[in-house]
């Protein structure tokens, strides 16, 4: 399944029944933000989104939507123990296009108010499946918790709602989404940020042309900054790289940056060697 250009892998495969396709209830609820609930003693299913609520009753043809009737092609069934529930009915519900590809039999979703989430900081590898933008922790490195980082930027718990960015970006436009560092300083942090507007290879040639301006009130000497596409495991990213002068240090960072639908992601890796960045950046992957 592909929505809005990621590739989804659910813990249950989907299946085709009747010609239609069913996808895992909490799978497919959840990619889109929702709040669940089940109701073993009738089987029944409650999603919310926003002001949308939808109601799937097991093995019943009838769906509702925001309390209006709608007949399914193919009912919500258990499978092997787990709720299967017609994608095309969901994705519709919720504003989305759905289209399929027969050749590669790939349900296609697009459109919709899908909702950014954070990332998952594992032990050794950071991923946020929405984006596909991923990090290979390094030998010595460590990650922030969610916690640091969120009191780091003054963001408390009630500003998220189960790990749905899209009110916070509104409010703030930018949220850290994972920080990494080594002993020595090295650090890389992965920000997502509300759409900039424009291509990736425009922002790169505008932090070029005014970046020494935009941190000369930090007391940041900007040194030189140049282009600089990297290759990382799974795609070529657009970037700059910088070298400026901090209270007598030199300081080298690469900037990278990826357009993800409606937000702009930017890597941003650090180091006092210039030749650790590109070793850092071996360490990124995108889905």
């Amino acid at each position: 399944m592909v929505i809005n250009d990621q590739h989804k892998i659910f813990d249950v495969m989907p299946q085709i029944v009747d010609g239609r396709t069913l996808v895992p209830m909490r799978g497919i609820f959840e990619e889109f933000g929702a709040e669940i609930m089940w109701e073993q003693s009738t089987r029944t299913v409650t999603a919310k989104v926003g002001d949308k609520a939808i109601v799937l009753i097991v093995d019943n043809p009838v769906a509702k939507v925001n309390d209006a009737d709608v007949t399914l092609d193919v009912a919500a069934q258990i499978v092997d123990g787990r709720t299967m529930v017609p994608v095309r009915f969901v994705a519709e519900a919720l504003g989305c296009n759905v289209d399929w590809d027969g050749d590669t039999r790939t349900v296609i979703i697009s459109g919709g108010d899908i909702p950014i989430k954070v990332g998952n900081m594992a032990t050794s590898t950071y991923i946020n499946d929405y984006t596909g933008i991923g990090f290979n922790l390094p030998e010595g490195w460590s990650f922030k918790t969610r916690e640091e980082i969120n009191q780091m930027y003054g963001i408390v718990a009630d500003m998220m709602n189960t790990n749905n960015l899209t009110s916070l970006l509104e409010q703030k436009g930018s949220y850290l989404d994972m920080m990494a560092s080594d002993p020595s300083g090295d650090n890389i942090q992965v920000t997502l940020n509300t759409s900039f507007g424009i291509s990736e290879e425009a922002y790169c040639q505008q932090l070029v042309s005014s970046l020494a301006q935009q941190v000369a009130s930090y007391g940041i000497n900007v040194k030189n900054v140049t282009l600089a596409n990297k290759n990382v495991i799974g795609a070529k990213l657009n970037g700059v790289q910088i070298e400026s002068e901090y209270n007598g240090v030199n300081v080298y960072q690469l900037i990278l940056v990826k357009n993800v639908g409606d937000y702009s992601i930017l890597y941003t890796i650090s180091s006092s060697v210039e030749a650790n960045l590109d070793i850092i950046a071996m360490n990124l992957f995108v889905l």
